[in-house]
This record gives structure tokens, C-alpha cells and sequence, in this order.
């Protein structure tokens, strides 16, 4: 990877800024965080085979390549607050939007270097639970508003345990009427894999150059830098769409999934 970034000779500033960007245009952010139980070998993982995965995973990688180009470089946590509520004047601030970092030593101050791909908040946001989020914010709001006034501790600690009653009445209520639900239904319930795409018929181009002078080098080349490597083009967009079909929770479109399969076949077809 040190070696595709070319930092060699460069400014502090340039090549903080240039791994930043090769970070967001060639990685992607994901919830996925793989099988590696190792930390160590999770983030070699991370970085040579599934270019993909969560905040945690750039910023330590950032400060890695920072420090490997002595560049002084620690990792930051905290939160990426950007949701405002006028009416409240007030900044809301949930657990998803907690974010990690690098900071580097930069013309004599810290200055932050976040590699984390931007999308990571939508995604994010996609990811949460639209009622429990709502219940959430319903609950915490009122413990703020609550903690404002001037009650005795003895009174707050009455309304906190009548909410709560109230909250746990609405969800037991919930739970009784889902399991009514299902035993009232007839459809069995599909349940998703958690490893998607492992279908995916980009697959059948690596294996159609398997054994060949183009063959990928499994052991530590990931496919966008193999694809790249083969400087074809017409591969690049179909690795895009893989990637997005393995590690993106929304996956590929029916539209976009028929493409991906009628351009890999067009390919094979043309290289046989």
C-alpha cells in the first residue's frame, strides 16, 4: 500500500492530504466488520484484501502511514456532529455519530486527518431503527428537558421511573403484538446471510484468469488494486459495483445487479 501511495519526498501536509484522499477514493466505508478475531491481522485484512470497513479501522491505518513517513500522528475518538434542532438551538447528538480520527503535527499544531470515506453517515443512518431511533430520541430529550428544572432529586427520580414504566408498557405491547404476528402468518421469514455477495459474478473474471499471467495474487493483492494491475477499463466500473454489492448494506439495485452479470458475461465471452 506504501508503495501505491508514492509519499516519497513529499511535504508533511501533501502526503497527510494524499493519503486522506487515496483512502476515500479507493476504500469504502462498511458496518461489516469481518470474521478476524486478531486486531493485527483484521487491519492487514482490511487494508490489502477487503478495503472496506469501519472508522476505527482508518484512522488507525492513517496514523500507521503517517507515523511510517515521520509524520507525528495520533488517533482520536469522539463524536461528528452536524444534526441541528432550531427550535431547541440545541446540536443533537446520538451514539451512531460517534466517529474515530487521525490528528497529525502539522506546520507546529495538530490538525485532523479523517480518511474515513464521507458516506459513513448516511450509511449509518440508513443502518438505524427507525422506531427504536424515534423512541430513543423521545426518551433522551425528556431526560435533558427534565434535568433543566428545579425539581428535588427525590421528584426527578419519581418521573424517571413513571417514564420508564411507560417506556417498558409500550415496548412489552410491542413485543406481544409481533409475536401475534408471526404465528398469525403464513410466509416462512428469509433470513439474510450476513455475508452478501459472495455471489457476485465478478468472481467468474478471477477465476476465468486464474492460472494465467494476469492472475491475481491472492495472497496480498485486493481486487481494485489487481483490476488496476490489468489496466482494463471496462473493469474498473464492474469492481465498483462488486464492491458495492459485498460491503455496502444496501447492496446492488435489480437493475444494477442485471448489468453487473450481462458486462461480466460480454467480457468472458470476448476474452475466451
Amino acid at each position: 500500500m506504501r508503495r501505491d501511495l508514492k509519499l516519497s519526498g513529499l511535504p508533511p501536509k501533501i502526503a497527510a492530504n494524499h493519503i486522506k484522499d487515496y483512502f476515500q477514493q479507493h476504500f469504502l466505508y462498511s458496518l461489516y466488520l469481518g470474521t478476524q478475531t486478531d486486531p493485527d491481522l483484521a487491519l492487514k485484512e482490511f487494508m490489502l484484501k477487503r478495503t472496506a470497513g469501519h472508522c476505527e479501522y482508518f484512522a488507525a491505518t492513517t496514523v500507521l502511514l503517517l507515523r511510517q513517513n515521520g509524520i507525528p500522528a495520533r488517533l482520536a475518538t469522539g463524536y461528528s456532529v452536524s444534526e441541528y434542532r432550531p427550535e431547541q438551538d440545541l446540536y443533537l447528538v446520538r451514539r451512531r455519530d460517534a466517529h474515530a480520527w487521525a490528528i497529525a503535527y502539522l506546520d507546529g499544531v495538530w490538525q485532523p486527518i479523517d480518511s474515513t470515506p464521507a458516506q459513513w453517515q448516511t450509511i449509518e443512518k440508513d443502518n438505524a431503527n427507525g422506531l427504536w431511533q424515534a423512541l430513543s430520541d423521545a426518551w433522551s430529550n425528556s431526560v435533558f428537558m427534565l434535568q433543566q428544572w428545579s425539581v428535588s432529586e427525590s421528584q426527578r427520580l419519581t418521573l424517571k421511573l413513571v417514564g420508564l414504566f411507560i417506556l417498558g408498557f409500550y415496548l412489552a405491547t410491542r413485543l406481544l403484538d409481533s409475536k401475534r404476528h408471526v404465528r398469525s402468518s403464513a410466509k416462512p421469514v428469509e433470513i439474510q446471510p450476513v455475508c452478501t455477495g459472495l455471489d457476485s459474478e465478478f468472481y467468474q473474471l478471477e477465476q476465468h484468469l486464474h492460472n494465467t499471467q494476469q492472475a491475481r495474487l491472492l495472497d496480498n493483492e485486493s481486487l481494485q488494486h489487481w483490476v488496476e494491475r490489468l489496466a482494463s477499463p471496462e473493469l474498473v466500473p464492474l469492481c465498483q459495483l462488486h464492491y458495492q454489492l459485498r460491503f455496502d448494506p444496501k447492496g446492488l439495485s435489480v437493475e444494477q445487479r442485471q448489468w453487473l452479470r450481462k458486462q461480466v458475461k460480454a467480457w468472458l465471452m470476448a476474452n475466451s
